[in-house]
Protein backbone atom coordinates (compact mmCIF):
# COMPACT_ATOMS: atom_id res chain seq x y z
CA UNK A 1 0.00 0.00 0.00
CA UNK A 2 1.60 3.14 -0.97
CA UNK A 3 0.44 6.86 -0.90
CA UNK A 4 1.73 10.04 0.49
CA UNK A 5 1.49 10.45 4.41
CA UNK A 6 -1.61 11.17 5.32
CA UNK A 7 -3.53 9.17 2.61
CA UNK A 8 -4.99 6.61 4.87
CA UNK A 9 -2.37 3.53 4.27
CA UNK A 10 -2.43 2.60 7.60
CA UNK A 11 -6.57 2.86 8.02
CA UNK A 12 -6.76 0.76 4.53
CA UNK A 13 -4.51 -1.54 6.05
CA UNK A 14 -5.80 -2.42 8.83
CA UNK A 15 -9.45 -2.80 7.50
CA UNK A 16 -8.17 -4.91 5.00
CA UNK A 17 -6.07 -7.40 7.15
CA UNK A 18 -8.88 -7.90 9.21
CA UNK A 19 -11.50 -8.52 6.42
CA UNK A 20 -9.17 -10.95 4.74
CA UNK A 21 -7.13 -12.27 7.54
CA UNK A 22 -3.61 -11.42 6.03
CA UNK A 23 -0.83 -9.67 7.86
CA UNK A 24 0.10 -6.47 8.20
CA UNK A 25 3.24 -5.01 7.97
CA UNK A 26 3.78 -1.10 8.84
CA UNK A 27 7.30 0.18 8.51
CA UNK A 28 6.30 3.42 10.57
CA UNK A 29 5.14 0.70 13.36
CA UNK A 30 8.10 -1.18 13.20
CA UNK A 31 10.12 1.85 13.46
CA UNK A 32 8.22 3.76 16.54
CA UNK A 33 8.55 -0.19 18.68
CA UNK A 34 11.53 0.28 18.28
CA UNK A 35 12.27 3.63 19.12
CA UNK A 36 9.59 3.04 22.31
CA UNK A 37 11.68 0.06 23.21
CA UNK A 38 15.11 2.98 23.34
CA UNK A 39 17.24 0.12 21.56
CA UNK A 40 20.66 1.62 19.84
CA UNK A 41 18.43 1.03 16.78
CA UNK A 42 15.67 2.96 18.04
CA UNK A 43 17.86 6.00 18.77
CA UNK A 44 19.47 6.18 15.09
CA UNK A 45 15.49 6.05 13.83
CA UNK A 46 14.44 8.53 16.47
CA UNK A 47 16.79 11.34 14.60
CA UNK A 48 15.46 10.89 11.22
CA UNK A 49 11.71 10.56 12.43
CA UNK A 50 11.75 13.86 14.67
CA UNK A 51 13.31 15.31 11.57
CA UNK A 52 10.28 14.30 9.41
CA UNK A 53 13.10 13.03 7.40
CA UNK A 54 12.97 8.87 5.79
CA UNK A 55 14.98 6.83 7.78
CA UNK A 56 18.22 5.60 5.86
CA UNK A 57 17.02 2.90 3.24
CA UNK A 58 19.95 0.38 4.57
CA UNK A 59 18.02 0.59 8.03
CA UNK A 60 14.93 0.36 6.40
CA UNK A 61 15.24 -2.84 4.39
CA UNK A 62 16.92 -4.37 7.01
CA UNK A 63 13.93 -3.79 9.43
CA UNK A 64 11.12 -4.60 7.19
CA UNK A 65 12.64 -7.44 5.11
CA UNK A 66 13.49 -8.99 8.84
CA UNK A 67 10.06 -8.35 9.98
CA UNK A 68 8.96 -9.84 6.51
CA UNK A 69 10.62 -13.09 6.92
CA UNK A 70 9.11 -13.48 10.24
CA UNK A 71 5.83 -13.53 8.79
CA UNK A 72 3.76 -17.07 9.25
CA UNK A 73 1.19 -15.86 7.10
CA UNK A 74 0.98 -15.92 2.95
CA UNK A 75 -0.41 -12.35 2.20
CA UNK A 76 1.43 -9.66 3.81
CA UNK A 77 0.08 -5.75 3.20
CA UNK A 78 3.25 -3.68 3.26
CA UNK A 79 2.38 -0.18 4.73
CA UNK A 80 4.62 2.43 3.88
CA UNK A 81 6.94 -0.15 2.32
CA UNK A 82 9.25 0.45 -0.26
CA UNK A 83 9.40 4.15 -0.06
CA UNK A 84 12.50 4.77 -2.06
CA UNK A 85 13.79 2.94 -5.65
CA UNK A 86 16.84 1.50 -3.73
CA UNK A 87 14.26 -0.22 -1.19
CA UNK A 88 12.41 -1.19 -4.06
CA UNK A 89 15.02 -2.79 -5.92
CA UNK A 90 15.89 -4.72 -2.37
CA UNK A 91 12.05 -5.94 -2.19
CA UNK A 92 11.91 -7.67 -5.75
CA UNK A 93 15.44 -8.51 -6.13
CA UNK A 94 15.79 -10.85 -3.42
CA UNK A 95 14.69 -14.51 -2.94
CA UNK A 96 11.63 -14.80 -0.55
CA UNK A 97 8.28 -16.80 -0.26
CA UNK A 98 6.46 -13.44 -0.67
CA UNK A 99 5.65 -12.15 -4.11
CA UNK A 100 4.54 -8.34 -4.65
CA UNK A 101 1.91 -9.16 -6.51
CA UNK A 102 0.57 -5.12 -6.52
CA UNK A 103 0.58 -1.80 -5.51
CA UNK A 104 -1.99 0.26 -4.20
CA UNK A 105 -1.18 4.03 -4.71
CA UNK A 106 -4.25 6.32 -2.73
CA UNK A 107 -4.16 9.32 -4.58
CA UNK A 108 -5.13 12.20 -2.42
CA UNK A 109 -4.37 16.09 -2.82
CA UNK A 110 -1.42 17.48 -0.94
CA UNK A 111 -3.91 19.70 1.02
CA UNK A 112 -5.84 17.20 2.29
CA UNK A 113 -3.28 15.41 3.17
CA UNK A 114 -1.57 17.92 4.74
CA UNK A 115 -4.64 18.59 7.22
CA UNK A 116 -4.93 14.81 7.99
CA UNK A 117 -1.47 14.64 9.32
CA UNK A 118 -1.93 18.06 10.77
CA UNK A 119 -4.83 17.14 12.74
CA UNK A 120 -2.19 13.82 13.98
CA UNK A 121 -0.91 14.53 17.55
CA UNK A 122 2.70 12.62 16.62
CA UNK A 123 5.75 14.04 17.71
CA UNK A 124 7.09 13.72 13.78
CA UNK A 125 3.42 15.89 12.67
CA UNK A 126 4.79 19.81 13.47
CA UNK A 127 4.32 21.84 10.15
CA UNK A 128 7.43 21.68 8.89
CA UNK A 129 8.24 18.24 9.05
CA UNK A 130 4.78 17.98 7.40
CA UNK A 131 5.96 19.94 4.57
CA UNK A 132 8.99 17.54 4.64
CA UNK A 133 7.39 14.56 4.41
CA UNK A 134 5.35 15.65 1.90
CA UNK A 135 8.08 16.75 -0.72
CA UNK A 136 10.02 13.52 0.21
CA UNK A 137 7.26 11.32 -1.15
CA UNK A 138 7.23 13.26 -4.36
CA UNK A 139 11.02 13.06 -5.05
CA UNK A 140 12.00 10.26 -3.25
CA UNK A 141 9.14 7.43 -3.27
CA UNK A 142 7.97 8.89 -6.62
CA UNK A 143 10.13 7.27 -8.61
CA UNK A 144 9.74 4.44 -7.04
CA UNK A 145 6.58 3.80 -7.63
CA UNK A 146 7.40 4.75 -11.50
CA UNK A 147 9.63 2.19 -11.42
CA UNK A 148 7.15 -0.66 -9.60
CA UNK A 149 4.55 0.65 -12.50
CA UNK A 150 6.91 0.06 -15.15
CA UNK A 151 6.12 -3.42 -14.19
CA UNK A 152 2.85 -3.46 -14.17
CA UNK A 153 2.29 -3.56 -10.44
CA UNK A 154 0.83 -0.22 -9.74
CA UNK A 155 -3.15 0.40 -9.84
CA UNK A 156 -4.65 4.19 -8.37
CA UNK A 157 -7.57 4.23 -5.76
CA UNK A 158 -9.06 7.86 -4.98
CA UNK A 159 -7.72 8.58 -1.35
CA UNK A 160 -10.14 11.44 -0.70
CA UNK A 161 -13.42 9.65 0.24
CA UNK A 162 -14.44 8.10 3.10
CA UNK A 163 -12.39 4.85 4.03
CA UNK A 164 -15.20 2.82 2.83
CA UNK A 165 -15.55 4.17 -0.14
CA UNK A 166 -11.52 3.84 -0.31
CA UNK A 167 -12.31 -0.03 1.04
CA UNK A 168 -14.50 -0.50 -1.54
CA UNK A 169 -12.32 0.49 -4.38
CA UNK A 170 -9.37 -1.53 -3.24
CA UNK A 171 -11.85 -4.20 -2.38
CA UNK A 172 -12.67 -3.56 -6.98
CA UNK A 173 -8.76 -3.41 -7.50
CA UNK A 174 -8.07 -6.41 -5.53
CA UNK A 175 -11.18 -8.58 -7.48
CA UNK A 176 -9.17 -7.09 -10.72
CA UNK A 177 -6.22 -8.63 -9.62
CA UNK A 178 -7.46 -11.80 -8.90
CA UNK A 179 -9.65 -12.53 -12.20
CA UNK A 180 -6.78 -11.33 -14.03
CA UNK A 181 -4.59 -13.60 -12.45
CA UNK A 182 -7.49 -16.95 -13.05
CA UNK A 183 -7.54 -15.91 -16.23
CA UNK A 184 -4.01 -16.84 -17.32
CA UNK A 185 -3.74 -19.56 -15.46
CA UNK A 186 -7.08 -20.95 -17.24
CA UNK A 187 -5.39 -19.59 -20.30
CA UNK A 188 -1.77 -21.35 -19.52
CA UNK A 189 -3.65 -24.62 -18.85
CA UNK A 190 -5.62 -24.96 -21.62
CA UNK A 191 -2.08 -24.19 -23.68
CA UNK A 192 -0.42 -26.90 -22.07
CA UNK A 193 -3.21 -29.77 -22.42
CA UNK A 194 -4.06 -28.74 -26.26
CA UNK A 195 -2.59 -31.25 -28.72
CA UNK A 196 -0.23 -30.53 -31.35
CA UNK A 197 -2.09 -29.83 -34.85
Amino acid sequence: MAGPPGSGKGTQCNLLAQACGWGHLSSGELFRDEIARDTPLGRRLASSIDSGAFVPDDLTVDVVLRALDEMSVENVLLDGFPRTLPQAHALLGRPTRHVVRLVIELVVPTSVAFDRLARRSRSDDDTTAIRLRLALYESQTRPALDWLAGLGLVVTVDGDQPPEAVGAAIGCRLAAMDATTATRASSSASASTASPA
